[in-house]
């Protein structure tokens, strides 16, 4: 994997917990930001897909109108209501 050098300031409590993370493991703090980072760049990547999937399923006309959605909000809430009250 290539490295690019960060320079990254922290202040207040960001910088305290990561502090306090590298001390209580013995782990240097480059390497907490680095699995920080690249957790965060998997979510945001795997977000970004789905909503790519999501709006080429709406372009292909997988969608449903405002009244139908609506309707279906309802009935899932009443039948909630139901099994909560049994």
């Amino acid at each position: 994997m290539d490295e690019e050098p960060l320079t990254l300031t922290l202040s207040g409590a960001a910088a305290d917990k990561l502090r306090r993370l590298s001390e209580a493991s013995g782990h240097d703090p480059a390497t907490y930001v680095g699995v920080m980072l690249e957790e965060h760049f998997a979510e945001d990547m795997a977000e970004i897909a789905e909503l790519k999937r999501r709006i080429e399923s709406a372009d292909a006309g997988n969608v449903v109108s405002h009244d139908e959605a609506r309707d279906q909000l309802r009935r899932a809430i009443a039948e909630a209501a139901r099994d909560a009250a049994e």
